[in-house]
């Protein structure tokens, strides 16, 4: 139901994983979900400890977020020397297409020069401590969906970089 075990036949949880960039859960993890709950419904004494992490795959998904964002803020695309006038203004073009929720679409000759102006975004660690424990935050909600006391799960902060998802603990519960 978990998922995971110990390589000496003990008992281990494996971190749930999320989808890169953002802070929902990936892939089908709704057995782990129903197997937590109904662990905790009969063991009330224990609680959970969850901690959302982050990983590289992160990084230009969030990168790319930021740069929408700059652009619908007004603040354009960042300075690079081998933009042209024409490219820039035809990415702008797509990046606004993708603030009304189209998709991104750019040109094959767009593409590199896109990926340029993602790459020259500088990602806030503090960006993807959010987007942690946001994660978190998620896989809280769903087990307190499933009937779980909010109190017996505690948010903690995040891990360490690895891949992205939602690291599990247990503690005593309240």
């Amino acid at each position: 139901a978990f998922g995971g075990g110990g390589e000496d036949g003990g008992f281990a949880l494996d971190p749930i994983p999320s989808q890169p960039g953002a802070a929902a859960l990936a892939g089908d993890v709704q057995g782990r979900i129903d197997g937590l709950a109904e662990m905790l419904s009969q063991r009330p004494q224990v609680g959970l400890s969850l901690r959302g992490r982050v990983g590289e795959e992160d990084r230009p998904l969030v990168a790319e977020q930021i740069l929408l964002e700059r652009w619908q803020g007004g603040q354009g695309l960042p300075e690079l020397a081998d933009a042209s006038f024409l490219a820039r203004r035809r990415i702008g073009q797509a990046l606004s297409r993708r603030a009304k929720g189209e998709p991104l679409a750019l040109e094959a000759e767009d593409e590199p020069l896109y990926a340029h102006y993602v790459a020259a975004i500088e990602v806030p660690d503090e960006r993807l401590a959010k987007l942690a424990t946001a994660r978190a935050e998620t896989l809280r909600s769903a087990l307190v969906e499933k009937g779980v006391v909010a109190a017996r799960i505690a948010v903690g902060d995040p891990e360490a970089e690895s891949k992205p998802g939602v690291v599990i603990g247990f503690r005593a519960g309240s």
